[in-house]
């Protein structure tokens, strides 16, 4: 049975919306770490410019904000087509991969009640 794009489970508008949430809480997160790292030390043991702690916190930094452009500009709507594409051109693996990771899932809560 094929689908219309228009009879989609999901709504990629909403999987657009959460993309975007997460890529301003990256951001966010980006700036708050070289805010922090960049501010006039507190305390004596917070990282001053040029230190190991500086210096890392630029570091990641500047990795979450080039992660949040890439999972900005990340095209949900190319990775469905892909997606299904795969589906179709491989049942029996979805069907493995989606069962293991069913079992895989359905363990963990079971470990977690205990």
């Amino acid at each position: 049975m094929e689908l219309a794009p228009e009879d989609d489970m999901f709504d990629l508008t909403m999987i657009e919306r959460v993309r975007d949430a997460i890529a301003d809480t990256m951001r966010t997160a980006a700036e708050t770490i070289r805010d922090q790292f960049h501010s006039e030390p507190r305390e004596a043991e917070e990282a001053e410019p040029g230190t190991y702690y500086a210096e890392w916190g630029a570091t990641t930094s500047e990795w979450l904000e080039r992660w949040s452009e890439d999972v900005r500009q990340w095209d949900v709507r190319e990775s469905d087509s892909r997606l299904r594409s795969s589906i179709k051109d491989h049942p029996g693996s979805t069907l493995l991969f989606a069962g293991a990771a069913g079992l895989l899932l359905g363990r963990l809560l079971a470990f977690r009640r205990r």
